[in-house]
């Protein structure tokens, strides 16, 4: 089965969002920033113009053990969602394209388009291995995980941070979600929702935006996980 374009790499450096001086409260309405380039890299110039988000613990609603922060960015092609993530091990040994990296060490993201009655969901493993799916009826106790489906044109990236001497110090993943693999045009309209969330192993922590916190794990979680409104550029 074919995949999303994909992209690992080594990067002896930092967590990047770390050093950050930009940083904005998860609150409901996140704006996000139109950007020129019709596709980002991971390691593009153009993520230091993007404010960051940090996530919380979603049990508890405090910092995590391993901070994440998350930056998003919308193009003429399609939403980009950035993550940095602190870590000190990597749990990843899936590399098919549909395994449940979930399972492991993963960030993921939701989308649910204004109007549409799915929500989509991207998982993202350190070593690049994705997951996508679509959701029908999510808010409904029918709701149905559809495996099946796949995002055209799914853009992913990673990137492995460490020190000289070999330890890990973090990650990086990023999502490039275009607007006609979740049926719209331009992507333009207002009352997009979107929710991001980081599956941490080591320590076990669950880490969301603020709004998220205090949802269950997992299958009790997925169905009220997309809360965050996001408001697009005309």
């Amino acid at each position: 089965m074919g995949g999303p374009r994909r992209a690992l790499t080594d990067l002896g450096r930092p967590v990047a969002h770390e050093l950050d001086t930009q940083s904005v409260d998860s609150d409901e309405i996140v704006e996000v920033p139109l950007h020129d380039a019709a596709i980002l890299r991971i390691d593009s110039s153009e993520w230091k113009r993007v404010p960051c988000r940090r996530l919380v613990d979603a049990r508890t609603g405090d910092a995590p053990y391993w901070p994440t922060t998350v930056k998003l960015a919308a193009t003429g092609r399609g939403l980009w969602i950035h993550f940095a993530c602190a870590a000190g091990t990597i749990i990843a040994t899936m590399t098919e394209y549909k395994d449940k990296v979930w399972q492991e060490d993963a960030v993921e993201v939701y989308l649910q388009p204004p109007g549409d009655s799915c929500m989509y969901e991207f998982q993202l493993s350190p070593i690049g291995t994705c997951r996508d799916l679509r959701v029908i009826r999510p808010w409904s106790p029918d709701r149905y995980f559809d495996d099946t489906w796949s995002c055209d044109g799914l853009e992913t990236a990673t990137a492995l941070h460490g020190r000289d001497t070999g330890a890990c110090e973090g990650w990086q993943a990023m999502f490039g979600i275009p607007w006609r693999a979740v049926g719209r045009g331009a992507g333009a309209e207002p009352g997009w929702r979107i929710g991001v969330y980081r599956i941490e192993r080591d320590p076990l922590e669950y880490s969301c935006t603020p709004r998220l916190c205090n949802s269950r794990p997992r299958s009790s979680r997925r169905a009220v996980s997309c809360v965050s409104t996001i408001l697009l550029p005309t």
